[in-house]
């Protein structure tokens, strides 16, 4: 959970500091492990649907052969 917070807080204010491409697709495949599992804390669930949320609108563009399937 500590880790989908961070990635929050990375997407959010990391991004314009560095090239962050290579990361996209691995963080997006990673989050939603988490989102998808069924053996965890409701918890850790909201906070990938929170991460999500950043992820997909600030990210979208690096991830459009996930995102349109």
């Amino acid at each position: 959970m500590a880790i989908l917070r961070l990635s929050s807080s990375w997407i959010g204010g990391l991004l314009p500091a560095f090239n962050f491409i290579p990361f996209v697709r691995p963080a997006y495949n990673a989050i939603f492990r988490r989102l998808t599992a069924q053996d965890q804390d409701q918890e850790v669930t909201e906070c990938a649907i929170s991460c999500l949320g950043l992820v997909i609108p600030m990210l979208g563009d690096h991830l459009k052969s996930v995102l349109d399937t």
